[in-house]
């Protein structure tokens, strides 16, 4: 008689557990046990989402029956096609993107018409707008301080992907 192994009927069905789906065991580093188990217990980046219009004693209350908000539905991007990047250069201070800002770029994207993008030029990654032109694409900044690149064709340049959104920490400035 065999041990062990998979036996027809065995088991939990699948998706009846506290989530409600199938699920799967994973191999964690020890250091990130307790980040990764507070991120599935908020279910991602879920917070509640209030109306500016509420009342104070509303916005402040730990109501459950509040809309609740995912910051990546909100950046309507993907977790696993999302990086972030740190705005070192002033090229773009006239199109709104700053230096400290940081950028939340979506690699998977492909870039079209007066997108911002993150792209590797000559080694130098750049912020700039995606313009699309006659004969191939132009990365350009919209104040025109800053220099900007022709290119024929997609290929000859690596992007890093589409801006998605910036964001600002106004108290450190």
């Amino acid at each position: 008689m065999g041990r062990g192994g998979k036996r027809k009927g065995a088991g939990r069905p699948k998706g009846t557990g506290k989530f409600g789906e199938p699920t799967k065991a994973v191999r964690l580093p020890i250091s990130l046990i307790d980040q990764t188990l507070q991120f599935v217990k908020n279910k991602a980046f879920v917070f509640p989402c209030h109306s500016q219009s509420e009342s104070a004693t509303t916005l402040l209350s730990d109501s459950k029956r509040v809309k609740r908000c995912s910051l990546l539905d909100s950046l309507n991007t993907t977790y696993a096609s999302t990086t972030l990047v740190s705005v070192e250069e002033d090229a773009m201070v006239a199109d709104g993107i700053l230096p400290g800002d940081l950028l939340v770029v979506d690699y998977e994207v492909e870039p079209q018409n007066d997108d911002v993008v993150v792209a590797v030029v000559d080694g130098k990654t750049v912020v700039r707008w995606f313009v699309e032109r006659p004969r191939g694409f132009e990365l350009k900044v919209g104040s025109g301080k800053a220099p900007g690149y022709k290119f024929g064709s997609l290929d000859e340049v690596p992007f890093c992907g589409v801006v998605k959104k910036v964001v600002r920490d106004y108290y450190s400035q």
